[in-house]
């Protein structure tokens, strides 16, 4: 069996070429491949031996606990929050096709709202065409 693809290879003078070519190269690979792992693993025990370890930096975990601290909103800060709060929530009961999709834009909103209320995008309809 083996001989028979032996000659069958022989037959064709341009795949044996080719043959012959991978598997040279692929040899010329895992020797240089073996060759240069020698060489660093050399190289790294000469730098071993050259210098010492003197410690080894270790971070240890912090007792950290967060507190938070409630705070009252300003007046007026508070009146807008509540005007737009009631705004989209009387916009999320009567459409309720958009309130999935502005759910997440709503959200948003209320939360950043008391400690940045300006500069906030509009909240628009998505299934609106204008």
């Amino acid at each position: 069996m083996f001989c028979f693809s032996i000659k069958q290879l022989l037959r064709q003078p341009g795949k044996a070429l080719l043959l012959f070519l991978l598997m040279a190269a692929s040899t010329m690979l895992v020797v240089a491949g073996t060759i240069l792992t020698i060489e660093s693993n050399a190289r790294i025990q000469i730098v071993e031996d050259t210098y010492s370890t003197v410690a080894y930096v270790t971070q240890y975990p912090v007792d950290y606990e967060e507190i938070p601290v409630p705070l009252e909103m300003p007046e007026e800060v508070r009146r807008a929050y509540k005007h737009a709060e009631n705004i989209l929530r009387t916009e999320l009961k009567s459409n309720r096709k958009a309130a999935n999709k502005l759910l997440s834009a709503y959200l948003n909103l209320l939360t950043v709202y008391p400690d940045q209320p300006y500069d906030q995008p509009d909240i628009v309809d998505p299934l609106c065409d204008s």
